[in-house]
């Protein structure tokens, strides 16, 4: 009857480890946070919603409710504000159809476009036909932009702003690559950077400071849309078919200290 208990004992050990190494072998994902309602809201926030003064492009409403206060303006598309996501060129929308997690681990959707076979170019924009123009004038060089992509093919994307020139009639262009190779003649040669393309939700953030004088939105708030329509955005993602662009978590912000 001992020997039996001790078996019985020495068992129940190996299988105690045994739970306790399992727990041990799987780390919380270090992409994103999936937030859970009995959380405490800012102990579990994402470093990047952590800062202040944001002005969203895209963002899922959920994660947007968690820094309503925070919210600066609210640039997203189909949002009541005369915004809309515009395909000038090439694209096919996916959007609606994404299914899993998105970077902040909500499952809803994100930004999913294709280029077509054949397209020859593509161009996605954030575009109002409002009689008010974007106003940036705020957002200076102490902001950061954030966004989150995610690929498995190695395509460079092209991000390019507007800007009313001097006399605020004709647009003045700038803009950054993301992808090994810088995309050129395309307004978006200021800055490159990349991610790995795994497949995996990354972040990329650009401090507005590495734009150089590039960054100056003085007077954008001091016009109404040219032939009442306006560009803030378009990302080129060139011309090759079967291209993924997925992009999700869109916005300026100022870092938490």
């Amino acid at each position: 009857m001992t020997r039996h208990l001790t078996i019985c004992s020495i068992i129940m050990g190996m299988l105690l480890l045994s739970c306790k190494k399992d727990k041990a072998l799987t780390p919380p994902s270090t992409d994103y946070i999936k937030y859970k309602e009995d959380d405490s809201p800012q102990d579990q926030l994402h470093e990047s919603l952590k800062g202040s003064n944001y002005v969203l492009l895209f963002l899922d409403d959920a994660t947007a409710e968690k820094i309503k206060g925070k919210i600066l303006k609210d640039y997203r598309p189909n949002k009541s504000n005369g915004i809309r996501n515009a395909i000038w060129n090439g694209l096919t929308n996916k959007s609606e159809s994404t299914m899993g997690q998105n970077f902040y681990g909500v499952g809803d959707h994100w930004m999913w476009y294709d280029v077509n076979e054949g397209a020859g170019w593509s161009v996605l924009a954030w575009h109002t036909t409002a009689n008010e123009a974007f106003d940036f004038t705020e957002i200076d060089q102490s902001y950061t932009l954030h966004i989150a992509m995610k690929s498995v093919d190695n395509e460079s994307h092209g991000f390019r702003f507007y800007k009313p020139n001097s006399d605020a009639s004709v647009y003045e262009k700038f803009g950054f690559t993301i992808g090994e190779n810088m995309m050129t003649g395309e307004s978006v040669e200021d800055y490159r950077t990349n991610i790995p393309r795994d497949g995996k939700w990354h972040e990329i953030e650009i401090k507005l400071s590495d734009l150089g004088n590039k960054w100056n939105y003085n007077q954008i708030c001091e016009r109404t849309s040219v032939e009442g329509s306006e560009n803030l955005l378009t990302i080129l993602s060139g011309g090759k078919g079967g291209t993924t662009l997925q992009i999700d978590a869109i916005f300026f912000y100022k870092k938490g200290v």
